[in-house]
């Protein structure tokens, strides 16, 4: 699968962040939309809006999204002196309390100001014209908000098909070692069965043999690569011009980890563990990038 066929592909990532500032009359909004992983939908908004308007933010916003812990945060921004410009409002009030012969304020007294200006001014008092405008603004900061999640899911999936591939590539070069591991531990065996024949099957009767037969069997590979490999086109199957959310993703990727164990524990020569280890290396890398998508 190439990068550019992966990158057409319409994959959402859960993290994603927007900004928006809306003028809303005398008054500006900073708007602030964020997300990051979550195992569903958490949805968080916070806004000094009165509860018909705040719901239907809320709406608007869980309409878009599907997955992700999503935080939204209205904040107005009043012209008043204690708002407006915050290091000359500070130097203005240490200034008036020195005239006074008051005590000099420091940046924390002056935070500590700024937070009870912000919540003694309360709910915002939006006519309906300033209410629409408000909507109109909040649609345009969604937009956005879904182009970088869209942007960053492509990014991410061009990041798994390359992991993909160099599995691909690494799974193909175990697979052709396979027969010459298979040789090398019957090799073992049968230098092991001539030391112990006389001692553990003096009658002939060829117990040990059919033991390290069926031993053999089983350490052979072959089978868990068959099903890597089936899991891996399934995988870029999903990746394709149909892609599949993310938790089948994860579901894909966590398979062929479990075959990749597998794998490694019947890889006994160093170049056979050292090609399953870069297998499991890079499918823990994909099942990383797969959880972020939604």
């Amino acid at each position: 699968m190439t990068d550019a066929s992966v990158s057409s592909s319409s994959f959402e990532s859960m993290t994603g962040f927007a900004a928006r500032t809306a003028a809303l009359g005398s008054r500006r909004l900073r708007m602030v939309l964020r997300s990051v992983n979550h195992r569903g939908l958490r949805l968080h908004v916070t806004a000094p809006l009165d509860a018909e308007l705040a719901e239907e933010v809320r709406r608007r916003i869980g309409e878009i999204v599907r997955r992700g812990a999503v935080d939204l945060l209205l904040d107005p921004e009043y012209a008043s002196e204690a708002v407006a410009g915050e290091a000359q409002a500070f130097i203005a009030w240490r200034r008036t309390c020195a005239s006074e012969d008051l005590p000099l304020p420091t940046w924390g007294d002056f935070y500590a100001r700024l937070a009870f200006e912000r919540h003694s001014m309360g709910q915002l008092a939006l006519d309906p014209e300033e209410t629409s405008k408000l909507l109109s603004e909040l649609d345009k900061l969604a937009a956005d908000f879904l182009a970088v999640r869209r942007a960053e899911g492509r990014r991410l999936a061009v990041f798994i098909s390359g992991h993909l591939n160099e599995v691909r590539g690494v799974l193909a070069d175990l697979r052709a070692a396979i027969p010459g591991e298979q040789d090398r531990k019957l090799a073992r065996l049968k230098d092991r069965l001539e030391r112990l024949r006389a001692e553990i099957d003096p009658g002939g009767r060829g117990d040990v043999a059919r033991e390290c037969a069926a031993l053999l069997e089983r350490l052979d590979a072959s089978e868990e690569c068959n099903r890597l490999e089936a899991h891996l086109a399934a995988f870029e199957d999903a990746l394709g011009p149909h892609p599949r959310e993310g938790r089948h993703l994860d579901f894909l990727a966590q398979e062929m980890q479990r075959e990749a164990t597998t794998l490694a524990a019947k890889c006994l020569s160093e170049p056979a563990s050292r090609a399953s280890l870069a297998i499991k290396t890079a499918l823990e890398r994909i099942r990383e990038q797969a959880q972020n998508l939604v």
